[in-house]
């Protein structure tokens, strides 16, 4: 809760943006307002036999089929979002039907820390951050099925942690989609330091 209290008040009145958190829990939930965003509660029992962990971690795409006409930006809750020019201003000029990577170097297989052929580092893209509508992460992802029959297929994919960034990574690259994907870049430092970066 502590996260989500910082994350949303910022998201909220600093970069001008609805914060939606997606809760694992033991119940179904309808999204419903609280202080500065709106959450939604998903029932892990739908989803047997699959950590809670991998569900919080997969959802973060996922839930943004709930959002179809709305521009959405993919994080994570203890990554906090203050820097409006970033999250907000730098991606105004694009299309509202591109889907922006902001850190698409994020796996360059040229750097030394990329090279290990477990992280399957030329298929995949970080999670943190993406935006575009809902509509468009859904011709990527195929967002448009029960949450439990998603989570068992990626889960099927047995790519562990980073199941989420390759099953991205490979839609990007090989699928048919149709959506125009808008590529930044973050200056780095050495290893994994983001220039800039707190």
């Amino acid at each position: 809760d502590g996260f989500w209290e910082l994350q949303s008040k910022i998201c909220s009145e600093i970069l001008g943006i609805t914060p939606v958190l997606f809760k694992i829990t033991d119940n179904e939930t309808d999204f419903y307002k609280d202080k500065y965003g709106i959450v939604k509660n998903i029932d892990k029992n739908k989803c047997p036999g699959i950590i809670t962990s991998f569900l919080s971690q997969i959802m973060r795409m996922y839930g943004t089929k709930y959002f179809p006409n709305e521009v959405c930006i993919t994080g994570d809750i203890d990554m906090i979002m203050f820097n409006k020019q970033y999250f907000v201003d730098e991606i105004e000029h694009y299309s509202n039907d591109d889907l922006v990577i902001f850190d698409s170097d994020g796996y360059n297989i040229e750097r030394p820390e990329c090279a290990d052929p477990e992280l399957h580092a030329n298929e995949r893209y970080p999670i943190c951050y993406v935006a575009a509508k809902g509509s468009k992460f859904n011709k990527i992802l195929d967002t448009d099925r029960p949450f439990n029959q998603y989570a068992h297929e990626l889960g099927l994919m047995r790519l562990g942690w980073g199941t989420d960034e390759i099953y991205f990574g490979q839609c990007i690259k090989n699928k048919n989609h149709g959506v125009t994907i808008q590529k930044k870049y973050r200056p780095r430092k050495t290893g994994w330091i983001v220039e800039d970066r707190i």
